[in-house]
């Protein structure tokens, strides 16, 4: 019987196409493993901006993502505190407060599970603009009301909304969207070996 379940579990996996199990978000770790984090006055933090999908041996790769976010705090500067952006293309256009995209020359991430978008370092001065339970989440973006990942033929598929917390005390666990990826540490053999 358990080889049974293995078998469809494998065949579902292999069936269901990167479009429709797949994440934008902000994670505290490369991998997309953790979308909280603690911030704390003049100690720089860095949050990832991932695409994550699922399976992660598929050979999808992407070319691209649009969509917007909301509650991303203000870059204002000191005193309040400053957003770094570190992007891993030079194609983008708008912002992460309204309308946002990017977009590769040629298709990333096949066979990886994951591309990530950017590093945003942010660094707190004032201990008021980023408070406790701070919850940012990926929207729809204005121009289009889409959250789409560009496919490796460019064509946009329907992307899932990640949650991203700053100084989680209640909310995290409740509002947390991981994606079911695997590390990049992870092989299909040890997928294998969980069956």
């Amino acid at each position: 019987m358990k080889c049974c379940i293995g078998v469809i579990l494998l065949l579902f996996l292999f069936a269901a196409s990167p479009a429709q199990t797949q994440v934008i978000g902000f994670f505290s770790h490369e991998n997309g493993q953790s979308c909280d984090v603690d911030i704390e006055p003049y100690v720089p933090v860095d949050v990832f901006l991932l695409i994550a999908w699922w399976p992660e041996w598929s050979g999808f790769g992407v070319t691209g993502a649009r969509f917007g976010t909301t509650n991303f705090p203000e870059n204002h500067g000191y005193p309040a505190g400053i957003i770094t952006e570190h992007w891993s293309s030079d194609n983008i256009v708008g912002d992460l407060y309204t309308d946002f995209t990017i977009m590769f020359d040629e298709p990333v991430g096949a066979g990886q599970g994951f591309v990530t978008l950017g590093r945003l370092e942010f660094l707190m001065y004032d201990p008021g603009w980023i408070q406790q339970d701070h919850q940012v989440r990926i929207t729809p973006g204005d121009d289009c009301e889409c959250i789409v990942v560009y496919d490796n033929m460019g064509i946009p598929q329907y992307a899932s909304k990640g949650y991203f917390t700053f100084n989680c005390r209640d909310i995290c666990d409740d509002y947390c969207y991981l994606p079911p990826t695997l590390t990049r540490e992870d092989s299909w053999s040890t997928v294998k070996a969980l069956f």
